[in-house]
């Protein structure tokens, strides 16, 4: 008994001690190569759900909760995503900027004349200005520097009607429920999902985290 004790192996990967079917097989193949599957999405919410949203709060939390995951367990994450970079908006704005009249039709046009028009410009110019003396602006200079006047606007709100689900929105760059009870952050882990006693350790210690 000792002898055959010895010869057992352990296996991390359940998927390997699963029949050999071609179904199972096509299934696994697919969960393998998938890198969605290898994400790892945390809700950051408050102990209480009935109170009020406190976005700020939540973000607050978010800050210091990455941070010391970063710190601690650099050797078992690639990425943590739960703000939107201010570059990525920019890149899209230009890139709307480009090609601008692909996205705009007849009732846009008229949109546009109200824009231009000289008070409406004069008004639009006043609150780039006060816009420019705040924070916030610094972000926003090269964006309100090609467009002082906002056309790009336009057909940036036309992709929101492409947006697959309208339970999220964003707050302070951060992804958030339509409720803001929620911050979503989404990890991309060093380890694969089948590599179960490490993720089992990196799950444990993102828990004790939470709590402290």
């Amino acid at each position: 008994m000792g002898y055959f004790a010895f010869k057992i192996n352990l296996e991390e990967d359940i998927q390997k001690v699963l029949p050999k079917d071609i179904k199972i097989t096509k299934v696994n193949d697919v969960i393998q190569k998938s890198k969605f599957l290898d994400k790892l999405t945390v809700l950051i919410s408050l102990k209480d759900t009935s109170q009020n949203a406190l976005p700020d709060s939540l973000i607050s939390f978010a800050d210091a909760f990455v941070s010391k995951v970063e710190k601690q367990l650099p050797g078992y994450i690639q990425k943590i995503n739960y703000k939107v970079d201010d570059q990525q908006v920019l890149d899209i704005m230009n890139v709307i900027s480009e090609h601008l009249p692909l996205y705009l039709d007849e009732k846009d046009y008229k949109s546009i004349d109200s824009l231009i028009n000289p008070k409406q410009i004069e008004k639009t110019l006043e609150q780039d200005y006060r816009t420019l003396s705040t924070p916030v602006g610094i972000g926003l200079k090269k964006m309100i520097s090609k467009d002082p006047v906002g056309i790009t606007f336009i057909a940036l709100n036309k992709l929101k009607q492409i947006q697959y689900d309208e339970n999220f929105e964003l707050y302070d760059n951060c992804i958030l429920t339509k409720d803001q009870k929620y911050l979503i952050l989404i990890i991309d882990p060093v380890y694969r999902p089948a590599d179960t006693k490490r993720i089992i350790y990196f799950c444990k210690a993102l828990i004790l985290f939470s709590q402290n």
